[in-house]
């Protein structure tokens, strides 16, 4: 076993692996450092549950020059790329997602992830099974496993695989860094890295088309010149973030914080943030729009009536509302889409305009619509035909007046009470986080353009300014005194998946995942295979 680890067997029985911390402490260490400006790393939760025995000090140069490699997206390229060349790409692709796995934000995903990993690198008879690894590793990621798989409630903690990870870094450095070194390779590595890391400037992308504009905002369709990937690309006035948030200036950068920690794979990742002397940029994925009817529709008819109670008060006797709005909307949203309208009529769809010209609702008081409304949803929901009874108990739950009542708000049981409702009995959701079902409804998108609209960044720019002139209320090219730049210093990032895609690892990653996405959609290691839900 790698590194000086040992199972020993506690009290009742249970295997412990003892692993030296100085390899698991410089991982850790390594992975919430900057390595090269604009490249930040994202905050992380990793942590060690418990302190490891038998520490021998820091690594040596050799392990720690790895793992500089290893936590950094190019060196991630040319090590990968060598331990395929040299037959031991299997090591190196099961610390790449190791490493994701201890990124994973939410529990239920990391808890996927780990039965991926295990599947693919640790169980017998896996044709990517390390060669490094021991029988009494197996006989331990065999127990955690079952473990994981016997209770529903149960997660994987980021230092699941910390054993395991440090008799990957023994067997890299030993089998493949120090192979690589010795290579013509190495110095290939060094010259790119050095070329790699420039900052990423407004000339980096085309622009493409407008898509909105703001009183201190402007959103643009862009491409990336050296890739061709489109993006939507927020352009934010310096000196208008600075005046909205004049009296807490910590928030300026807020909402790139949240967007630069958020990666998960059903939530739109942000790529890249920039900044010109004026204007704050945030690079996000582009999201094509779909065709949809031009009806009067908004946010209100999505409102919990706890938010809507609270509008019948003054702002200060305010009770406050939680996370349980998020699932009253959520109910609102696949009322919707599964009946073709609103459940509660004053905001349907399909018939709001006739409801408007009976009651004549506009003419009412705010006051006295909310009333209204909230007379509507004591009623409770009217269901068509249609829907089956677990359908309409899933949605009756979900449009629970009482937040405390709402599924998926109990205290103890959380999520888990979403998930467990028989409306989702044919659900993997452990597929479904790992994106290994595939989706019945694939929407046809249109087709996003590539024509080439402005000759640069200044001509684009100068289109929103003719476009928007009867409404501009801000100095679009003012610079913020030197003193108050400072409140973006931090602004500069870019993505280390972002990078990783483009240099071509995250590509060949999905690849070796093809095998295990064909056997879990063919049923292996599934109680029941996916059907459309109930």
């Amino acid at each position: 076993m790698g590194a000086g680890a040992s199972v020993t067997t506690d009290a009742n029985g249970a295997m412990r692996l003892q692993t030296p911390s100085r390899i698991v402490a410089a991982f850790l260490n390594l992975a919430n450092k900057p390595h090269h400006a604009p490249l930040v790393a994202a905050k992380t939760q990793w942590k060690i549950a418990q302190p490891f025995a038998g520490a021998n000090g820091e690594p040596s140069t050799n392990e720690q020059e790895l793992l500089h490699m290893l936590h950094d997206p190019v060196g991630q390229k040319h090590i990968g790329a060598f331990a395929k060349k040299i037959l031991t790409s299997e090591t190196f692709f099961c610390w790449v997602e190791i490493k994701e796995f201890r990124e994973a934000p939410s529990i239920g995903y990391r808890k996927s992830m780990a039965k991926l990993i295990y599947r693919k690198y640790i169980k017998n008879g896996s044709t990517m099974a390390l060669g490094s690894i021991t029988s009494d590793l197996i006989a331990l990621y065999d127990k955690k496993i079952a473990e994981l798989e016997a209770s529903h409630g149960s997660s994987a903690t980021v230092d699941f695989f910390d054993p395991l990870m440090t008799n990957i870094v023994a067997d890299m450095c030993q089998n493949t860094f120090m192979r690589f070194k010795a290579s013509s390779e190495y110095e290939t590595f060094k010259k790119d890295l050095k070329d790699t890391y420039n900052k990423v400037t407004i000339e980096d992308f085309e622009y493409l088309e407008l898509l909105g504009s703001g009183g201190f905002g402007r959103v643009v369709h862009a491409r990336k010149k050296s890739t061709g990937k489109h993006y939507a690309m927020k352009i934010q006035l310096k000196t208008g973030l600075l005046d909205e948030h004049h009296d807490q200036l910590s928030q300026i950068t807020s909402e790139k914080d949240i967007l630069q920690i958020c990666h998960n794979p059903f939530v739109l990742d942000m790529h890249y943030s920039f900044q010109t002397p004026a204007h704050a940029i945030i690079v996000t994925e582009l999201q094509p729009k779909l065709t949809r009817r031009k009806t009067t529709v908004g946010t209100r008819g999505y409102m919990a009536p706890e938010i809507i109670s609270g509008k019948l008060v003054k702002r200060d006797q305010r009770p406050g509302y939680t996370f349980a709005v998020d699932f009253w909307s959520l109910g609102i949203t696949i009322f919707e889409l599964m009946c073709g309208f609103q459940p509660f009529s004053m905001h349907s769809s399909g018939n709001f305009f006739q409801e408007v010209a009976n009651e004549e609702i506009f003419r009412l008081s705010p006051r006295t619509q909310h009333k209204i409304e909230l007379q509507k949803m004591a009623q409770g929901v009217t269901f068509p035909l249609h829907l089956t009874r677990n359908a309409q108990d899933f949605l009756k739950r979900l449009l629970e007046v009482s937040p405390e009542h709402r599924l998926g708000c109990n205290v103890e049981k959380g999520f888990a009470e979403f998930m467990e409702h028989p409306f989702f009995e044919t659900v993997d959701w452990e597929k479904l986080m790992m994106k290994h079902i595939d989706p019945k409804f694939k929407p046809a998108l249109p087709l996003l353009t590539d024509k080439k609209i402005y000759n640069s960044y200044e001509h684009m720019m100068s289109h929103f300014d003719m476009r928007d002139k009867d409404f501009i209320r801000h100095d679009w090219y003012a610079d913020p005194d030197p003193e108050m730049q400072k409140h973006f210093d931090t602004w500069d990032y870019i993505s280390q998946y972002t990078l990783r895609a483009e240099l071509g690892i995250a590509k060949e990653l999905d690849e070796t995942n093809i095998p295990y996405k064909v056997l879990q959609l063919t049923g292996e290691d599934s109680k029941a295979k996916f059907t459309s839900p109930k």
